[in-house]
């Protein structure tokens, strides 16, 4: 090669420098935000990728999909559904016989039970406790179910009893045969025990109802949940009853005066206390705010099981001597909350007998005003209204679990669907966030780091045999990723678990490519960019780009027009210069 190509390639290469440069002030800080954008996809598409809860076969796998807009309110989840590991849990645990009454409360249908007292023993778990009910002469099925519903929710056992009625069988639930009134008892998902029983002690009011357990065994071993959807309205949040004080400077002498309080509390349904009682909390002279509400929380906390107490971080206003300044500073406070309540159960705080001349105790602390009175949770299933006490429900069996935060007036589908075209348009959406990132890097590799390119494609690169087995291949002259769904699919159905070591493995794509994502967004888009002294010293010849906004970038790649002119012809040869015309920028 002669001097003169070589001047001429020299020249060459420094005009290249030179409109990189240029081009790096231009479009820097724009290529950095599309970056940032990227890599987030890339991120959050590769987390996303999840494995459907293992069935055997694998087709039996299942995902449940909330949509994205609703996953802060409802979480929906899927237990193990491996042989010999059932995370299922009914919650319906014993359903009485039906009977003829569409209606409980439905006088015409007697009950044939003979008038008096019946005790039934209520079990669950280790644990029993002995229900009285009082027949009356005369009284209906309805008022029967009802009493013995009462006296279970009356219960300090986690079960819960319900009358329902359906004219025809599956309205309530697809696979509930009865028709007419029935009783149906329940335990929560979230109890610790679920092996719930209901038996006669006295008399046999127990054999009447015909109680027959609602356990697993209807259900085959390994049977997946249903495919479809599930159309769910979330209506309530449950959140327990909360007494809280207002906030008190704890080294400040107490204004209460000397002498001994009562504070009464219950807890339990509307229909009367299960918990109930009175405490005592004595004031002396001299005693600050923090040893008063100790007293009061260690008095009310240990009352009783189904209520707790405690000190808890307050704000305050504190106040000049002079009454001339006012502050909202810390100070300590008290609350005071029901317990794993069951349906229905609230606590409520009053007060009791006091000293002579004594002030109220709760109006003093600020207890007498509930900040959260309490609330069951309340969804409607499929048409069904459900309510829970823990904002854990379950459907289909309970092969389907959904945990309520929030509440949200439309109704929201929650989506069961199976393993193989999920996991196809999952692994889609990481292909296009990675080839969209790619492109990115490649189209603009003048202005960023040298290598960039190639250094993001080392995970795919490093793993091309495996991926090549469960359908990913490299493709085309800039190496972007391509599926081939055909292959995928058939990789999935012949050897499920060589797809997942592929894909989520230890030091599998989809993880390798989300923890690059994620540290080169801790480090920042900007670091991707070629810094700025990698640049050669620009030729002071040549006029040097500056820093522009995005408008003056516009209006600088706009080409000249004409923008009113009658006749073309007769223009001179530079309009500009006699103003012969009108001239616009547009793009």
């Amino acid at each position: 090669m002669g001097a003169g190509q070589l001047t001429a390639q020299s020249v060459a290469d420094d005009a290249r420098l030179s409109l990189a440069a240029g081009r790096s002030l231009r479009v820097g800080s724009t290529l950095a935000l599309a970056l940032d954008g990227a890599l987030r996809r890339l991120e959050e598409r590769a987390n996303a990728f999840a494995w459907p809860t293992e069935g055997f076969p694998f087709e039996n796998s299942r995902f449940a999909t909330v949509p994205a807009q609703n996953q802060g309110d409802l979480t929906a989840t899927l237990p193990d559904m491996l042989p010999n590991q059932s995370g299922w849990i009914q919650g319906d645990k014993l359903l009485s016989r039906s009977f003829s009454a569409a209606s409980p409360a439905d006088s015409s249908s007697s009950t044939g039970l003979e008038a008096g007292d019946y005790t039934l023993r209520l079990g669950l778990g280790d644990k029993t406790e002995s229900l009285d009910i009082t027949v009356e002469q005369g009284w209906t099925n309805g008022e029967v179910l009802n009493a013995v519903a009462q006296a279970v929710n009356n219960s300090t056992l986690d079960v819960q009893a319900e009358v329902r009625s359906q004219t025809g069988s599956g309205i309530l639930n697809p696979e509930t045969v009865k028709t007419g009134s029935f009783l149906a008892l329940t335990v929560d998902r979230a109890s610790a025990d679920q092996n719930a029983s209901l038996t006669d002690t006295t008399g046999h009011l127990a054999g009447w109802l015909g109680l027959t357990d609602r356990d697993l065994s209807a259900l085959p071993p390994g049977e997946p949940a249903t495919l479809g959807t599930l159309q769910t309205t979330s209506l309530a949040v449950a959140r327990p009853s909360l007494y809280q004080s207002r906030g008190f400077d704890p080294e400040a002498e107490t204004t209460l005066a000397p002498g001994t309080y009562t504070v009464a509390y219950a807890v339990g349904p509307a229909s009367g206390s299960v918990y109930g009682g009175e405490v005592s909390i004595t004031v002396t002279a001299g005693d600050t705010w923090r040893e008063v509400l100790a007293s009061m929380a260690n008095a009310l906390g240990s009352a009783s099981p189904a209520m707790a107490a405690q000190l808890v971080p307050a704000r305050r206003v504190w106040d000049s001597a002079t009454d001339e300044l006012h502050a909202v500073v810390d100070g300590v406070g008290m609350s005071v909350s029901a317990v794993a309540p069951k349906q229905g159960w609230r606590l409520s705080l009053s007060d009791g007998t006091t000293d002579a001349g004594a002030d109220n105790i709760l109006s003093a602390t600020g207890l007498n005003v509930t900040a959260q009175p309490g609330s069951d949770g309340v969804m409607v299933i499929d048409g069904r209204e459900r309510t829970s006490a823990t904002n854990t429900f379950t459907a289909d069996r309970g092969r389907v679990v959904l945990d309520l935060a929030g509440t949200f007036g439309e109704t929201v589908p929650v989506s069961i669907s199976g393993p193989f075209e999920r996991l196809a348009d999952g692994l889609a959406d990481v292909v296009n966030a990675y080839n969209g990132l790619r492109d990115l890097l490649l189209g603009n590799a003048d202005v960023l780091r040298d290598g960039l390119a190639e250094d993001w494609r080392t995970p795919v690169a490093e793993r091309a045999s495996a991926l090549a087995d469960v359908g990913l291949r490299e493709t085309g002259r800039d190496k972007l990723l391509w599926l081939s769904a055909d292959d995928f699919l058939t990789a999935l159905a012949k050897d499920p678990s060589t797809v997942r070591a592929a894909l989520l493995g230890d030091g599998a794509l989809l993880p390798a490519l989300g923890e690059k994502a994620a540290k080169a967004l801790e480090d920042g888009a900007e670091a991707l960019l070629k810094p700025r002294e990698e640049f050669p010293e620009r030729d002071p010849m040549l006029r040097s780009p500056t820093l522009r906004s995005e408008l003056e970038v516009e209006k600088a790649n706009q080409l000249l027009d004409l923008y009113d002119t009658k006749v073309l012809d007769g223009l001179p040869a530079a309009p500009w210069e006699t103003g012969g015309g009108l001239l616009r920028r547009r793009g």
